[in-house]
């Protein structure tokens, strides 16, 4: 099945899709905790727009850096991170469901944790950086989800939290609440 174009939030065409791989040194991310395994990293340069993903052990992180303008002020709602992760068909094979009004807000993250027999998986959307416009709560975005085997501590929120609290864009600490 070929590649369908990548399109802005007006439906604009703004490229094709090509993640590339990347290695540690090529990466805007990095990580002070050296327990993550990270499996790959990829990038995926757009006009406008920047994005890497890294695949960890049991989860993944995108980050989107936009050189124009911002995201918009929903970004750092519970209803947007619900859009995301709500009904991602990863968590519903895993058993995983959460709520709306299961998600929690930080000044600096929206994150839910949720549950099944199996796993415990987290997930969040951290929204930073500057942008020119009054109501945008930044120019860069950082999405992601960690699962881990139900009991296992790796997804209790300070667990990961912490691992998140790790990470660094253009080495400056991401989060900081």
């Amino acid at each position: 099945m070929p590649a369908t174009a990548v399109r802005d939030l007006e439906g604009r065409r703004i490229g094709a899709p090509g993640w590339d791989p990347i290695t540690g040194a090529q990466t805007r991310l990095s990580i002070t905790d050296t327990q993550a395994r990270i499996i790959a990293r990829e990038k995926m340069e757009l006009p406008g727009r920047y994005l890497e993903r890294w695949s960890l052990e049991g989860g993944h992180l995108v980050y989107e850096m936009l050189t124009n303008g911002g995201f918009g002020p929903e970004s750092k709602s519970p209803n947007y991170l619900y859009r995301l992760y709500g009904s991602d068909p990863s968590l519903a094979r895993q058993g995983v469901r959460f709520r709306p009004e299961d998600i929690r807000v930080r000044s600096d993250m929206t994150y839910v944790v949720g549950h099944s027999p199996r796993v415990t998986c987290f997930a969040f959307v951290s929204v930073f950086g500057s942008a020119p416009l009054p109501d945008s709560p930044g120019n860069r975005i950082l999405r992601g989800g960690i699962c881990r085997p139900a009991g296992d501590r790796g997804t209790d929120s300070p667990d990961v939290i912490a691992l998140l609290e790790s990470l660094r864009v253009d080495g400056i600490p991401l989060l900081g609440d």
